[in-house]
């Protein structure tokens, strides 16, 4: 019984003949299905590497077509996505843009923003005291630390909401920056393989085009050649 070295090196022989040149092998039993339905549809050797130029000449253009559409199915929007578009920018059909905004963001704008409080201060009056003076110093000396104790909590909940806004931000853009590097990714591994399957497929074409305008232009020679194999 195999071994799993063994069946990885005969996985990697099976590429190695097989998938590797495979667009060789597409383009050969391209010639050889070309002439094969030639045989079938003419009765003369002329006629027949005729025939057989003139489907070689269509599976070329036929695999060029084949390849741009694949390229534009992968990076271009489609004909339907092109005419919604331009239907919807006509000045007719706009839609205003709806702006979303966070209800942190509004509340530390609106903290930022808020007008600082008035400190009220209760006075003596003339005919007062000095004991009335004291204790009209001292509450007022309690009420500014109170209302100063109430403006430092004001002020560190504004700075918490600031921070939780920042937190946020700092979430969305490692967010979207993540999201932009996996698109670029995607692209690149798209392009990879639009890229080489397209050339391969272009050179096919391009192979089966000009053997099939050998066939056309130099018929009556390549019929004297093969009927002298041949016969």
């Amino acid at each position: 019984m195999p071994t799993s070295r063994q069946l990885k090196k005969w996985k990697q022989f099976f590429i190695w003949i097989f998938i590797d040149p495979r667009y060789i092998y597409i383009s050969i039993l391209g010639v050889i299905g070309s002439l094969l339905l030639a045989l079938l549809s003419a009765e003369s050797l002329p006629e027949q590497i005729t025939l057989s130029g003139l489907y070689l000449n269509i599976m070329g253009l036929f695999t060029a077509i084949l390849g741009t559409i694949r390229v534009r199915r992968e990076f271009l929007p489609s004909i339907s996505d092109i005419f919604v578009n331009w239907v919807q920018r006509r000045p007719l059909f706009r839609r205003p843009v709806s702006r979303t905004i966070r209800a942190g963001s509004a509340t530390a704008t609106a903290a930022a923003a808020a007008i600082a409080e008035g400190f009220g201060v209760r006075k003596p009056g003339p005919d007062a005291s000095l004991e009335e003076r004291i204790k009209i110093l001292e509450e007022n000396m309690e009420n500014q630390i109170k209302r100063t104790s109430e403006i430092n909590k004001k002020h560190s909940q504004r700075i918490e909401l600031i921070k939780q806004d920042v937190a946020h931000i700092k979430q969305d853009v490692t967010q979207r920056e993540n999201s932009i590097n996996k698109e670029i990714e995607d692209i690149k591994q798209k392009l990879k393989t639009v890229t080489v399957g397209n050339i391969n497929m272009q050179i096919t074409g391009l192979c089966w085009i000009i053997i099939g305008l050998l066939f056309g232009t130099f018929t009556s020679q390549i019929a004297s050649i093969a009927a002298s194999v041949v016969f």
